[in-house]
């Protein structure tokens, strides 16, 4: 929006600069233009001085500056246009509903083995996954974080501010299509406990 009003800004200054510079080119028009009726005062050979050409002068720069003026505005609106263009192409697609998307219900794992596939939950790569991350300890705790960590021991992803449902005491994340690579997987959901930062569940999953 800021940029548009910007091009608008310029275009008003770009047509008002022109129109100036037509309207002072007129009057100069006007000004050397010899009066029809005027009686000759002079002789032909003492020709007359040029009472106006100061004023003539002036106004010929004047037009020369706001011709210049006027190109600058031109190439302003021009870059205006090109940065609106390129701030629109950026925008994010406003979200939509999305089809087909997985759902499942994921049970804690107790010492569960990187990419252990007998008890990794496996998501279907390139779909959205609504996970539900069942839990097995009373929820007792603030601060709620949780890590999705890759069987290399990195996390590539975290967030906190993660509540329980207050009636079945689970958790809920939707991970969009392309969020995880194919590959193993485990969530973590940790909290603070007497100052402290707890493990509290873990989910093993594996991407296909």
């Amino acid at each position: 929006m800021a940029a548009g009003l910007a091009g608008i800004v310029a275009a008003s200054g770009w047509v008002w600069t022109a129109g100036r510079a037509n309207d002072l080119e007129e009057r100069l028009a006007l000004a050397g233009r010899p009066p029809e009726t005027a009686p000759a005062t002079t002789s032909p050979t003492s020709p007359a001085p040029d009472a106006g050409g100061g004023q003539l002068s002036q106004m010929t720069a004047e037009i020369e500056r706001l011709q210049r003026r006027e190109a600058e505005l031109r190439q302003q609106q021009e870059e205006m246009q090109e940065q609106l263009s390129r701030i629109a192409q950026a925008a994010p697609a406003a979200p939509s509903p999305q089809i087909n998307a997985w759902i499942g219900d994921l049970r804690p794992t107790q010492d569960v083995v990187r990419g252990d596939s007998a008890t990794a939950e496996e998501l279907p790569a390139g779909r959205t996954a609504s996970l539900i991350l069942g839990t097995s300890h009373k929820e007792t705790h603030r601060g709620h974080r949780v890590e999705i960590v890759d069987s290399a021991g990195k996390v590539v992803w975290s967030a906190d501010g993660l509540v329980p449902d207050g009636e079945t005491n689970d958790y809920g994340i939707t991970l969009p299509a392309g969020t995880l690579k194919p590959g193993a997987y485990t969530i973590r959901i940790s909290a603070q406990e007497d100052g402290k930062r707890v493990e509290l569940e873990s989910y093993s999953v594996r991407v296909r």
